[in-house]
């Protein structure tokens, strides 16, 4: 599979409004020796790069004679267009079976013309205070949180002591350390 995902990363398109997809048909599978589910599976990869918004993957399963889409986002909503085809899922996580390439050409136009009506804030591994966090949901800001896991886990701590010492202490005064991790 390694080889096949080199294939993705070399082969992959990107739109003029950052869409990024590759249409892996039944041929291109069977030469590298993997099923429809493969590149589902690798789907997530692609996260990391910042310069894309929304990336999908095309697989060609002739045995169901379909082609999956598989669509992940990093800020704009697509599940409201998975849907138009059929599919459906999470918000910034979703998919949908298709009958055609002609279906696939219009989804990938139809993803391409999202903008997003909100802006979107991409909270990098060292992650933020819950202010900003409170802030963006009163803005209407979508916030793609990609807080590394284990700071993630301090930042939940140290919110439970502050709450636990400010319900001990019934003061907030004293928590002005706290407010500066």
């Amino acid at each position: 599979e390694i080889k096949f995902e080199g294939y993705i990363y070399q082969n992959l398109e990107l739109t003029k409004n950052n869409v990024a997809y590759i249409k892996l048909t039944d041929e291109i599978q069977k030469k590298f020796e993997v099923d429809s589910a493969s590149a589902g599976n690798m789907i997530n990869n692609l996260k990391y790069v910042n310069e894309i918004l929304v990336w999908v993957f095309f697989s060609e399963d002739v045995k169901m004679n379909v082609i999956k889409a598989n669509i992940r986002s990093r800020g704009p909503i697509i599940n409201e267009i998975a849907s138009k085809y059929g599919g459906g899922g999470h918000k910034y996580a979703s998919g949908a079976r298709l009958k055609s390439w002609t279906d696939v050409d219009n989804l990938i136009k139809d993803l391409d013309e999202i903008k997003g009506d909100n802006p979107v804030l991409i909270v990098r591994t060292h992650g933020e205070g819950k202010e900003l966090f409170d802030k963006c949901l009163e803005r209407k800001i979508n916030v793609v949180d990609c807080t590394c896991p284990f700071v993630k886990d301090i930042q939940n701590k140290v919110e439970q002591y502050a709450q636990s010492f400010q319900r001990e202490t019934n003061s907030a005064k004293h928590l002005f350390f706290l407010s500066l991790l």
